[in-house]
């Protein structure tokens, strides 16, 4: 009996029960994401006969999809690295109003003196 309960659950590596565990903990990838968007989000189907074309259909929607999907996100990165280029030049212009004169800044790195000049 032991056997047959068994058979029915499988034993997993400790490999397999960490892999399982990470996946867990992990984010979603944007390739998991691409492939698990929802039907609904489809762009609608004209009816056609022939269900060779309704496959052709649905691979041309799924691909539509995807890209669009893809543009929308490499247009918000494009959007971050346009923000933070910007944000010395933000900065620089309001830290007249927040940094008084007698202030004293100590930092050991090179890169945040000259970060730090440019506000001065």
């Amino acid at each position: 009996e032991d056997d047959g309960e068994r058979e029915d659950h499988p034993v997993l590596s400790a490999a397999a029960v960490a892999a399982a565990a990470r996946s867990t903990l992990r984010p979603p990838s944007l390739q998991t994401l691409l492939e698990d968007m929802p039907d609904s989000a489809a762009v609608p189907q004209s009816s056609s006969s022939g269900g060779d074309s309704e496959g052709k259909s649905k691979s041309a929607d799924k691909s539509s999809r995807s890209r669009k999907l893809k543009h929308d996100i490499i247009e918000a990165v494009n959007e971050l690295i346009q923000d933070i280029a910007t944000c010395h030049e933000q900065i620089s212009e309001q830290a007249v109003e927040h940094i008084h004169q007698k202030y004293l800044f100590l930092k050991l790195e090179h890169t945040f003196i000259s970060f730090a000049q440019t506000f001065i």
